[in-house]
């Protein structure tokens, strides 16, 4: 009987012991796993969700102003809206910007707390006139660059904008100052 007793403590002694002194796994380091993303930790070995990238701070409404010095002042707005999307192109860098106040959309691409804008916008109704009224169409080429402030509330940039309609000649070109408040 003494020696199952001892036997028994044995045991005891040996798995509290084990128990003890037996490094249990530890949890995942959780963090985002996506390169691609501002916030991403190589360190991490489980993805919880929480991967921001630099188009996130860009996205939303903006009021702000369109002025173009040149030969296209007439789509010069003291009060433009335009919005800040995902693209519908791949990467998570790439965004829609829709000008409300001209009605078109087109892209960009945003690298920290800049986007850079190249776009063709084929067939616009252009009111050279400036009476409301279209008075012909143009292909319009928009090339620039706008930078976000460190608050994320106000844009400003400059947007390059080429007009062609080869059969009225027409081949302007202006360099427009754009600003926005993020509404």
């Amino acid at each position: 009987m003494k020696v199952m007793k001892l036997n028994i403590l044995t045991f005891m002694t040996l798995a509290l012991f084990a128990l003890t002194f037996t490094s249990c796994d530890s949890d995942p380091i959780r963090g985002c796993m996506d390169a691609n993303a501002e916030n991403y930790n190589a360190d991490a070995e489980e993805d919880d969700g929480s991967c921001s990238y630099a188009r996130d701070k860009f996205i939303g409404s903006y009021l702000g102003e369109l002025s173009c010095p040149g030969v296209l002042g007439a789509i010069s707005n003291p009060m433009f809206a335009f919005e800040i999307s995902e693209g519908i192109t791949e990467g998570v860098d790439n965004v829609g910007i829709l000008l409300v106040t001209l009605g078109v959309t087109i892209n960009g691409t945003v690298s920290g707390n800049d986007i850079s804008i190249n776009s063709l916008i084929p067939g616009y109704p252009f009111d050279a006139t400036g009476n409301g009224m279209p008075d012909f169409n143009v292909d319009l080429t928009v090339t620039g660059s706008a930078t976000l402030d460190s608050a994320g509330s106000m844009m400003t940039g400059q947007l390059d904008i080429v007009a062609v309609n080869e059969m009225f000649a027409v081949n302007e070109t202006d360099s427009c100052a754009l600003s926005g408040t993020k509404q």
